[in-house]
């Protein structure tokens, strides 16, 4: 079984042609890392993947759940864009219980994502409060809250604190250990990536 199939996926920003039926799949059970440069749209083909934005053609299915059935396809992944927004309004902890009401997670998974991404002193925070890397952890808790079988990564370490990469690396080889998959994005590379792609000319080449 496929964690994350993409077949014949197109895109157009205006006249802008990004995604010319690109297609990708990602073995169970896999981590692998999209490269691209600047622009390719590798995270426009990610918020595709996870129903942020939606395709002008083409079919996505997660564990070979079509992604037409959102909720129950949606309840495996979890996603982390390159930037997120968080209601000013909300401290850290209420933003993670809104997330965990979102994925019908109890408030117990919410606490415990916030501790292991060592978020437990700044739960009281508003975002505004936290650096930059606190943020970018944030981000990744909320991605990982509920243990989703497939992590959808974008651009993870960057702006992330010493801490936090140590975290990654750490949460990253406990997902994969215990059957998880993951697609990342990342202009650093990935030496623990089992699968490596492309994205070039709006298409997805291997190696």
């Amino acid at each position: 079984m496929s964690a994350l199939r993409l077949v014949g996926i197109e895109k157009r920003f205006g006249a802008r042609r990004v995604l010319r039926g690109a297609d990708l799949t990602i073995p169970e059970g896999c981590r692998a890392l999209l490269r691209g440069a600047n622009g390719s749209g590798k995270s426009t083909l990610l918020q595709i993947a996870v129903g942020v934005l939606t395709a002008d053609a083409g079919s996505v299915h997660i564990f070979d759940l079509s992604l037409d059935d959102r909720r129950r396809a949606l309840r495996q992944a979890g996603y982390a864009p390159a930037t997120a927004d968080f209601p000013p309004q909300l401290t850290v902890t209420e933003t993670m219980a809104f997330v965990s009401a979102l994925k019908s997670c109890s408030g117990e998974a919410a606490l415990a994502a916030l501790d292991a991404w060592d978020l437990g002193n700044v739960a009281s925070s508003t975002p505004e409060m936290l650096s930059l890397g606190e943020r970018r952890r944030l981000v990744l808790a909320a991605a990982t809250l509920g243990a989703p079988r497939l992590l959808l990564l974008d651009e993870p370490t960057v702006g992330l604190d010493a801490r936090g990469r140590e975290l990654l690396r750490e949460r990253l080889a406990q997902h994969m250990a215990a059957g998880g998959s993951v697609l990342l994005t990342s202009h650093e590379g990935d030496a623990e990536a089992t699968h490596t792609f492309e994205l070039r000319d709006g298409r997805v080449m291997e190696g």
